[in-house]
């Protein structure tokens, strides 16, 4: 939303002891209530419409998509230590995020001090992946690998376990056909 004068920046936000709405956040220091409501309430207000005449909002597809991968990885997984496949998922990208940051340093820096310590700081994230997927040992569930490219995801099940065991698994895979375990789902 512009308003023409350069001072000033109109962003929605919640000021202490404020109800939510938009705010001019003037460059003297001054906060000034443009609209003060719910986003709905303001887009009601827009149209010339009661709020409540306002299809609800859909809940997300994201959430849906997320759940959707967790039950293909519980198909894959069947003893992983959380049974919710979207507190799997969610469990599962935060180890990812580690094993990326993980193989984003060792391309980028700051350098590792030994090669034993890139190595046990690796191991130390495979075991956590390994706690929440087979915590009861393998149980001939598929092998995980981490793949230190930082260009790409980091753990994923090897391309030919997938091509030969799990080949009409709708499991997210990469352009190799390795199966991506904890893929980022925006939508």
């Amino acid at each position: 939303m512009a308003t023409g004068d350069d001072e000033s920046d109109i962003r929605w936000s919640k000021e202490p002891g404020q109800p939510t709405g938009y705010y001019d956040h003037r460059s003297d220091g001054y906060v000034v209530p443009i609209f003060l409501g719910s986003h709905r309430e303001l887009v009601a207000y827009q149209l010339g419409v009661d709020p409540e005449s306002l299809p609800p909002v859909p809940d997300s597809t994201c959430s849906e998509h997320i759940r959707r991968h967790g039950q293909h990885l519980l198909a894959i997984f069947p003893n992983a230590s959380e049974r919710d496949p979207i507190k799997l998922c969610k469990k599962l990208r935060r180890l990812e995020n580690e094993a990326s940051s993980l193989a984003l340093r060792l391309c980028n820096g700051p350098a590792f001090a030994s090669e034993e310590e890139c190595e046990a700081a690796f191991e130390k994230v495979a075991a956590k992946v390994a706690s929440v997927l087979y915590p009861k040992g393998d149980d001939g569930c598929p092998a995980f690998f981490i793949n230190r490219d930082p260009r790409g995801y980091a753990l994923k099940i090897c391309n030919k376990t997938m091509e030969e065991r799990y080949a009409s698994s709708p499991l997210e895979r990469d352009w190799g056909g390795h199966g991506i375990i904890a893929p980022e789902i925006t939508s």
